[in-house]
């Protein structure tokens, strides 16, 4: 039904927006539309089953009496619900199934990004990288960003969130015990060698760890003073790392302009499509977690600083 013929049943009040609601079922699409355009352009929550791929929703339950203009204008907000809901619904099983796919995928990286910034658990590169040696655990935590003494007085439950990042260290946490019985590699391993032998594997390495297995080994050094120049270098190169540098230049590439009016409008595509290290906008402007895993957010005034002082560096 069209948007036009479901506010002609709503003028004359014959329009059964419980039904309606019924008759689109897919919960796949209402994720889509509760994320587009929000929570109140649905009836109802769905159903604790729904929000799995391919679920259907349960019957609604009607919303509360209130008074009629009010009541004019939450129905108003649901038919444009069911109007997405039935543009979305063209786009053919397929579309849908990819978009929801990467629609959940997001959701899980930012709520696990959030999960991390808040019980602290992001690894501080620079002191790491301090460290004589790791031993296999501590790297299989670090190679995922996550700090090993944090995540070991916390992985109880951080086991059982079932995020992504789970698996994929428990993982690694097995291929190195593995690799350390077979001789592959030392049960305590200086940082370069772990590096290298996690990027054998396929690991991809966090923003804070990369390039750095073909260096020299100073970087695995225990003391850092006055006579190591090359190492303190490094670990102030570290810490001017920023995750949005990659993003910004990739902005750029895209959009072919270093101006700050056409790289901010790119990267709001990214914020809208939750692009890591992107996951909103507010009105500070784009929220993304920085190197830390601290939620920070970007502003335009913000950006075009930074694309100055970009400019002047070339």
């Amino acid at each position: 039904m069209t948007k036009d013929a479901l506010s002609v049943l709503l003028k004359k009040g014959e329009l059964d927006t419980v039904q309606e609601r019924m008759n689109r079922s897919d919960a796949r699409i209402w994720d889509m539309v509760v994320k587009e355009l929000g929570g109140d352009h649905v009836i109802a929550s769905l159903s604790s089953g729904g929000g799995a791929m391919g679920g259907r929703v349960a019957r609604p339950v009607p919303a509360p009496t209130i008074d009629i203009e009010a009541r004019r204008l939450q129905q108003q907000k649901f038919i444009e619900g069911f109007h997405r809901y039935d543009e979305l619904e063209k786009l053919g099983e397929l579309e849908i199934q990819n978009r929801y796919i990467e629609s959940f995928r997001l959701r899980k990286e930012r709520e696990q990004q959030e999960y991390i910034s808040k019980w602290r658990l992001g690894a501080a590169f620079p002191y790491w990288l301090k460290m004589p040696f790791w031993s296999y655990l501590e790297g299989a935590a670090l190679v995922h960003g996550l700090d090993p003494r944090a995540i070991k007085s916390h992985d109880r439950d951080f086991n059982k969130t079932h995020f992504p990042i789970v698996q994929s260290w428990s993982e690694c946490k097995e291929h190195a015990y593995r690799a350390a019985s077979a001789g592959q590699l030392k049960i305590k391993s200086k940082p370069v060698e772990f590096l290298r032998w996690a990027e054998s594997l396929g690991y991809p390495l966090p923003e804070g760890l990369q390039g750095l297995s073909g260096q020299n080994e100073a970087i695995s050094k225990p003391a850092i003073d006055d006579a190591q120049p090359a190492s303190r270098a490094n670990l102030k190169v570290l810490k001017r790392e920023n995750v949005l540098s990659p993003i910004i230049d990739e902005a750029i590439t895209e959009c072919g302009s270093s101006k700050t009016a056409a790289v901010w409008n790119k990267l709001r595509e990214y914020a809208v499509a939750q692009k890591p290290p992107f996951y909103g906008i507010t009105e500070d402007g784009l929220q993304y977690m920085n190197q830390d895993d601290i939620p920070k957010a970007l502003s335009k005034r913000a950006l075009g600083d930074r694309l100055k002082r970009l400019s002047t560096s070339r």
